[in-house]
């Protein structure tokens, strides 16, 4: 990927860097707050018959997926 200044190149990779570490921090209020702290008072709801905590499982896998995606779409569009 070639940038036309040091200052783009910068500026890019500062805003790539932001927006991981706020894709970081949902999937780890989501996983790791929801998924094992909360799981006792989640498991008091049911949904389709399971506990919601069992939901939380199959959650975290498909909200790291759309944090990947979202991730590459932003540098798709960056780039262009």
């Amino acid at each position: 990927m070639a940038f036309k200044d040091e200052e783009q190149a910068k500026a890019y990779w500062a805003e790539n860097l932001a927006l991981l570490f706020k894709l970081l921090a949902i999937w780890f209020v989501v996983s790791f707050g929801f998924g094992i702290l909360l799981v006792d008072v989640l498991n008091e709801v049911r949904f389709f018959g399971f506990k919601l905590g069992f939901w939380f499982l199959p959650a975290r896998r498909y909200l790291h997926l759309c944090c990947f995606d979202f991730c590459l779409r932003f540098q798709n569009e960056y780039v262009r």
